[in-house]
């Protein structure tokens, strides 16, 4: 399919790239948490960037 708009082409970009992109960013915050004093904290931060790792690769499927 030929792309004429750049709406179109703006969106192919987007449903292509970004996904890959979201989960580099996501599991980059996993690495970043910090294990401090705040052990429950650390573990629900955890928890919800898991969560939403979980979510986007059962999207992309």
């Amino acid at each position: 399919k030929e792309i004429l708009t750049w709406v179109e082409l703006k969106s192919h970009l987007l449903a292509t790239y970004k996904p890959d992109d979201v989960q580099r960013t996501l599991r980059s915050e996993l690495k970043a948490i910090k294990l401090d004093v705040n052990y429950e904290e650390n573990v629900l931060k955890f928890q919800q960037i898991a969560n939403k790792i979980e979510s986007k690769l059962k999207i992309a499927k």
